[in-house]
Formats: C-alpha cells, structure tokens, sequence
C-alpha cells in the first residue's frame, strides 16, 4: 500500500509541473495594450513563438510524465514481487503409498487387498495469511493392488500416475511447531499401468483411462528450523471419484499417503 501512495504522489508531482514558455507567455501578454496595434503585433508574433515552444514544452512534458509513470509501475512491480517473494515456498517431498482399487458392480467380488509403494515430487505452497494457504504439487505416484485367484496364485497391478493435486490448507500460525489440515482435488494422468503374474509382467495401459481424480483429505505438522527452512510431515487419504476403466467394470482408487518433505521460502 505504501508504494502504491508514494507512487501516485509521484506521478502527481510529475503531472503538475508548469513549463517556463507558459510562465514567460502569460507574463509577455499581461503587460501588452489591446488598443495598441504595436501591442496586438507583439500579442500575435508571442502567439507564433509560444507555439512553437509549446510544441518542443509539451512534447518534453508528456516525456517527462510517461518516464514518471514509467518509474512508478516498476516501482509497483517490484513490491509485489517482494510481496509474492515473502509468501512462497518451494520443496521436495517423498513417502509411501498404501494403496488399492474397490469395483463396485460386480456380482463377485474379487479378494483383493492393499499393496505398498511410493511417491516423490516437488512442493509450491502460497501463504495468502497467517492461517490459510495455497499448496499445488507435481509428484510421481505408483499406486496398486493385488487379487488373489486362488490356489495360491496372485496378480499384482501396478498403476503409474503423475499426480497435480491443489490443495487449502489451514494452519495454526505463530507456532514454530504447526499442525495443520489440507482438504483439495488431486488430478492424475497415467504414464503406465502393468500387471505381474508371477515373475512375468504384462502391460494393460490400453485398457484404463489416462485421466483419474480423486478428493484428498490430511493432517501434518510443520516444524521450522532455520528462518527460512521447514519440514512438514503429512498423512492423507485419497478417495477416487472418477472410473479408471474404459469397458469392464466400474473401479476406483483408494489410498493412504505418508509424506515428509521440506520448503524453503524464498
């Protein structure tokens, strides 16, 4: 706010300048005699020449102004940028994924149980006050499960995503050790899906949609330790809204993620 005050002072004052041919041309005119044809001479050749001069005045004004205007937009600019600065974070995070797929419309249901991975990527995190926050990621992400068929036979698939989940997130402010929530929709687009069968793998990307999103809820705590370094360490539940495949059944997502990752602000 304080730049933005000084800065339309300065285009103010830049504006309000009065240029010394218009000083000089009121002063010449003001001790002319309108009854004297000497005088009405001198008046018309005074108008000739403030013309003249006017032009280069006016011209050298509206240059003066546009570079005072040019001064206070940078100026501008460069607070919010220091305003952004001081609000953003950027940071690493990895941890394990506990998860595996429910079908909902088949009549049998197949035994399939939760199979442990992991997920890494990088954090950005918006602070927009002193409780509340923006925070987007972009991580690799290999989630699962694994169906037994039966007579100790077992198949393992392996789905490979890249996940942009978009998150708010509520902390508790002026603490150096910080709980928090995050509640936000994570999207992710499948590199690769593969399935294992024994020691042979088979791969099914064909057969799933690229796209899946699910609604992601959390807690954590996050700890500085040093002015401008911190660790958060997180755990969250992701809960697939959207059918990963294209003709069979109607099959989601379901995950557990523990992450521990580290922001610097910058």
């Amino acid at each position: 706010m304080s730049l933005l005050f000084f800065s339309t002072l300065f285009i103010t004052g830049c504006s309000s300048q009065t240029s010394e041919v218009e000083i000089a041309t009121i002063n010449k005119v003001e001790g002319c005699n309108d009854n004297d044809p000497n005088s009405i001479h001198t008046i018309a050749t005074l108008d000739v020449l403030t013309m003249e001069k006017s032009g280069g005045s006016m011209r050298e004004k509206n240059m003066k102004i546009s570079n005072c205007k040019f001064l206070a937009i940078l100026i501008i600019l460069l607070g919010i940028s220091n305003n952004l600065n001081a609000q953003v974070s950027l940071g690493l995070q990895g941890g394990v994924n506990i998860s595996k797929t429910v079908i909902d419309n088949e009549i049998v249901q197949p035994q399939i149980s939760s199979i442990s991975s992991f997920t890494f990527g990088a954090i950005i995190n918006y602070k927009i006050n002193s409780i509340i926050s923006l925070q987007s990621e972009l991580r690799y992400l290999q989630s699962g499960n694994e169906q037994n068929l039966g007579s100790g036979e077992k198949i393992t698939d392996y789905f490979n995503y890249l996940k942009i989940p978009i998150y708010a997130v509520a902390t508790l402010p002026n603490l150096r050790t910080a709980p928090f929530i995050l509640a936000g929709i994570n999207f992710g687009y499948l590199l690769k899906s593969t399935s294992k069968y024994y020691f042979h793998n088979f791969d099914f990307t064909q057969f799933y949609n690229r796209t899946n999103i699910s609604f992601d809820i959390g807690v954590g705590v996050k700890h500085s330790i040093f002015r401008n370094v911190s660790a958060q360490l997180s755990g969250r539940y992701s809960y697939g809204i959207y059918n990963i495949e294209k003709e069979l059944g109607d099959r989601k997502t379901r995950g557990i993620q523990v992450l521990l990752g580290f922001l610097y602000d910058i």
